[in-house]
């Protein structure tokens, strides 16, 4: 199931209106109010210190204007939704002993 999918699910779960899911996307990218949630990491461009979604120039009005990205009858849009390309992950196998001695 995608992200999107899954916002979709706890927007009807929680009875969350498309305006306040727009409203507090607003809300806590200008205020910064996710900012522990991102973890920060180098890259040879730069550090990366705040997430790409939503964007800092997003109003309440530019998000008036899209329609639903998942479902012509549900709520959650592009400009609040997680893009498809989110996400990382990593699994190192080793054993135990391995582990003990590279730390």
């Amino acid at each position: 199931m995608s992200m999107g999918e899954t916002a979709e699910n706890i927007a009807e779960n929680y009875d969350l209106s498309r305006e306040q899911q727009d409203g507090f996307a607003v809300e806590a990218q200008k205020s910064g109010r996710l900012k522990n949630e991102i973890i920060q990491i180098g890259t040879k461009s730069g550090k990366i210190y705040k997430d790409g979604c939503i964007r800092t120039d997003t109003t309440k009005e530019t998000l008036d204007d899209l329609k639903p990205a998942f479902s012509e009858t549900r709520s959650v849009i592009a400009g609040t939704s997680l893009p498809l390309t989110d996400g990382a992950s990593t699994v190192l196998v080793t054993t135990e002993e391995f582990a003990k001695k590279m730390v």
